[in-house]
């Protein structure tokens, strides 16, 4: 540390958005596969300054049609209709800002300075995103209870887990649900209740250079996501199954000074302070389901707990469409 001012690592010029998402954990969620990312959606995010709901472009597919068969006759063809659904996302802007010493004693380590302030920083957008993206699933169930009838929802409320209630869960969105689903957010109360009933369906997969354990995997196809924002009440909690894709994600790299440190000298009656600032503007949707804004304080960004409000998502689509469907067990 020695060799190092906080300040010259932290030089405003020296940073960008790009830096920023070279760091390990936020490269893991990028390649993932839970984040769909889309060319015309990351032109759109680069362009605005954020704190707007943004149209995303999609078409919905439609139910099966059986073909016209070919002939030599006059006879013509009847089009069918592309069916455009309207999916509204939030662009948010967000930052944190810590004091300076949080970060520089992590230099003592001896790493490589830039790289220990890149994944400092890189960690904790990860959590953030991944926060967000357990909300909007809660939201999400709020809103299907309230207003489809939970028709993605099957509550097992009061009933042990059984690999059964995965099978009757998928088989919500009918043959678009047989195939399972690849991804698991549960609260680690779920996870501990499912390793118990199903252990021999549940294992860790371990980084093979340091042993640790990158994610736990169900059934050798689900990546299992534990975070406790997930629905628990002390006696029942909700998995919510998602297929991969099923977030859509565009991160702007235009930014300004995504990373940068200051130093206050007024502050403590002239004792001064330092304190670093970090930056992110992304843009995060559920697939098939439309971010209303309705209970929204800020128009620059969404709270946590604003996100798990029910009156902020539509599903957009048919219940066969949607990515995600949601179980509740005892645990």
């Amino acid at each position: 540390m020695a060799n190092y001012k906080l300040a010259d690592i932290l030089q405003r010029e020296l940073w960008t958005s790009e830096d920023i998402n070279e760091a390990p954990e936020l490269l893991a969620l990028y390649e993932s596969g839970i984040l769909a990312q889309d060319a015309r959606i990351q032109k759109m995010v680069d362009n605005s300054d954020g704190g707007v709901r943004m149209e995303i472009p999609f078409l919905q597919i439609s139910d099966y049609a059986e073909p016209n068969i070919s002939d030599d006759t006059t006879n013509l063809a009847v089009p069918n209709k592309f069916s455009k659904f309207k999916q509204m996302a939030l662009l948010g802007n967000y930052n944190n800002v810590w004091g300076a010493f949080d970060i520089a004693r992590e230099l003592d380590s001896g790493t490589d300075p830039y790289t220990v302030v890149r994944d400092y920083i890189g960690q904790y957008w990860a959590m953030d995103i991944k926060h967000r993206m357990a909300s909007y699933l809660v939201g999400i169930l709020e809103d299907n209870k309230a207003n489809n009838g939970a028709d993605l929802h099957n509550d097992q409320s009061g009933n042990d887990f059984d690999y059964a209630m995965i099978v009757d869960t998928h088989q919500l969105k009918g043959d678009r649900g047989v195939g399972g689903s690849d991804f698991m957010f549960m609260h680690s109360s779920a996870y501990s209740a499912i390793k118990k009933s199903d252990a021999g369906r549940t294992r860790a997969v371990l980084d093979t250079s340091s042993g640790k354990v990158l994610y736990h995997l169900y059934d050798e196809q689900s990546i299992i996501v534990i975070d406790d924002i997930m629905p628990f009440d002390g006696t029942n909690a909700t998995v919510m199954f998602a297929d991969s894709g099923s977030f859509v994600y565009a991160d702007s790299k235009n930014v300004i000074n995504p990373l940068m440190h200051e130093r206050n000298e007024l502050i403590g009656t002239g004792g001064g302070q330092e304190i670093v600032i970090a930056r992110k503007r992304y843009l995060l949707s559920v697939n098939g389901f439309s971010y209303t804004g309705a209970v929204q304080a800020k128009t620059t960004g969404a709270t946590i707990a604003e996100l798990q409000d029910k009156d902020n998502h539509e599903r957009v689509v048919d219940k066969k469409l949607s990515p995600i469907s949601f179980l509740t067990f005892k645990v």
